[in-house]
């Protein structure tokens, strides 16, 4: 399956044709995972968006346009799409979250970011309480809004759920021009040399992201301030961990990057390395019981 991901600036109609554009270029996808990234900046820069309404393209808040952006292309080349991060705005409540589409340009699903910073906490978001799963063409797909991705235990839950794709929506890091990013080894990516050290610390989110995929041995597609596509290590050249990198999005260019899923190379990979298989539950079950039996510490002990 051939996936990408799209991080873009969008301004007004023409930046919308520029995306579609691009997306139109990828010839064979499936999957397209769209972020704004001006919708980085801060809790309150993301546009409100009452699901599962669609906003127009002159839609002046930010989040509600690539909501419009991820429908619009799912209907136009009959593909699935995740787009985010916008406020979707239930019962009251605001909830920082993404959109699927199906190739109807229909709401599939929507996925509420789970984890919330002091920031967003404090201007009256709330979080999200589960981690749907998506059947989209065969493939089980899991989605992280913004912050998720740097808490570990949203990868590990998705993988026991059997997610193999992770889109991740949102994702901060702040490249400098077109610099590679580079993993903490500072190991060379894709065969360009390694980035700096402090040029490596603003892919951080990037970064959390690339370690889940290692940790549990599915794919990702990231995308934000620039987009990503990453595999685990043993199925990539060079062992990088990315499949695809796009570069950094400017107002001139999104930010593309495709990467096709060898699921003969994952299934042999884990075959090999049942990663989840290997995990011991009755290490912590004495002290997270409730997840296991619904007895207290006490009483299992």
């Amino acid at each position: 399956m051939r996936v990408a991901g799209v991080s873009t600036m969008v301004f007004g109609r023409d930046a919308f044709e520029r995306v579609v554009g691009a997306v139109r270029r990828v010839e064979d996808v499936r999957i397209v995972v769209l972020s704004d990234s001006r919708a980085l900046s801060s809790p309150d820069a993301v546009g409100s968006h009452e699901s599962p309404a669609r906003a127009s393209d002159t839609e002046p808040n930010r989040g509600a346009p690539i909501i419009d952006l991820a429908a619009r292309i799912a209907a136009e080349l009959g593909i699935h799409t995740i787009g985010g991060p916008s406020v979707e705005l239930t019962e009251g409540r605001r909830h920082i979250a993404a959109h699927v589409w199906d190739p109807n340009g229909d709401v599939l699903g929507v996925q509420r970011q789970t984890h919330l910073s002091r920031s967003e906490r404090e201007s009256g978001y709330a979080r999200g309480d589960e981690l749907s799963v998506f059947d989209i063409e065969g493939t089980a797909v899991g989605v992280a809004v913004g912050s998720d991705l740097r808490y570990p235990e949203v990868g590990r839950i998705m993988a026991l759920q059997g997610v193999e794709l992770v889109a991740a929506v949102g994702t901060t890091g702040y490249p400098s021009g077109d610099a590679v990013p580079s993993r903490r080894n500072h190991q060379a990516v894709g065969g360009h040399a390694a980035a700096s050290h402090s040029e490596a610390l603003r892919w951080s989110a990037i970064d959390s992201l690339w370690a889940q995929v290692q940790q549990n041995q599915f794919w990702a597609v990231s995308t934000g301030a620039c987009s990503v596509v990453l595999a685990p290590c043993e199925i990539t050249a060079g062992m990088c961990g990315y499949l695809s990198w796009g570069g950094a999005a400017n107002a001139d260019r999104p930010s593309v990057a495709v990467g096709d899923l060898d699921r003969g190379a994952r299934d042999r990979l884990v075959a090999s390395y049942p990663l989840l298989d290997l995990l011991n539950p009755e290490a912590y079950r004495f002290y997270l019981p409730a997840l296991y039996t619904g007895e207290s510490a006490k009483e299992s002990g």
